[in-house]
């Protein structure tokens, strides 16, 4: 897989992608005043064309917060979500981009995130077994109800997974990281679940 060079280092995830160049932004290492947000995000497809799963990592913080949320063709919330959060690169899987064959989705995004590195990522790193996996691995027994939480939201945990790659933590400046599910108000089945996670450790509620 090849990397492109922008700015003055390297894309943070470029060990496990192809890297498009941002639009108007050179990719710079997080400070203050500049957004330092990475979002993973997939999409279904089929019969489930327009569910979206979305993990937004803010490297400063650090706060990861999972969602998983129904979506119009004009993904109108998923486009008012990263416009808020100005990422500096935004994760998808290859396949929504493969041999210059653009989606809907990943097309939009790159013409209207202007602040954002698209970044291709392997389908394999988006694996909801491995999401839950990880946050099994993560939780203490006493909270394994957050397990049955996010058990069913598969795209969500497929965003979850990429964050277990040691690339992504390397660029983490604090051990503690903030990991909430949100769901969306028009699909709201249970209250919003807020956990703080110890990485490496157990969930804090």
């Amino acid at each position: 897989m090849s990397s492109i060079e922008t700015g003055s280092r390297r894309s943070v995830t470029d060990s496990l992608s192809r890297s498009h160049p941002p639009k108007s932004l050179s990719y710079v290492t997080p400070g203050a005043g500049c957004t330092a947000v990475i979002v993973a995000l997939v999409e279904g497809r089929g019969l489930a064309k327009g569910e979206i799963g979305m993990a937004s990592f803010d490297l400063k913080r650090p706060e990861v917060i999972l969602s998983q949320f129904s979506d119009s063709q004009t993904y109108t919330q998923v486009m008012m979500k990263l416009q808020v959060m100005q990422p500096i690169e935004v994760l998808m899987p290859s396949t929504a981009c493969e041999a210059g064959n653009m989606t809907v989705l990943f097309k939009m995004i790159s013409n209207m995130i202007k602040t954002a590195n698209m970044v291709t990522v392997h389908r394999k790193y988006f694996n909801e077994a491995k999401g839950l996996s990880y946050i099994k691995e993560l939780c203490l027994l006493e909270y394994r109800t957050v397990e049955l939480e996010v058990s069913t939201k598969y795209y969500c945990l497929a965003t979850a997974a990429i964050y277990q790659q040691p690339k992504i933590w390397n660029y983490c400046p604090m051990p503690i990281i903030q990991l909430q599910l949100n769901h969306c108000t028009e699909c709201l089945t249970t209250p919003k679940l807020q956990v703080e996670v110890e990485i490496g450790v157990f969930f804090y509620l």
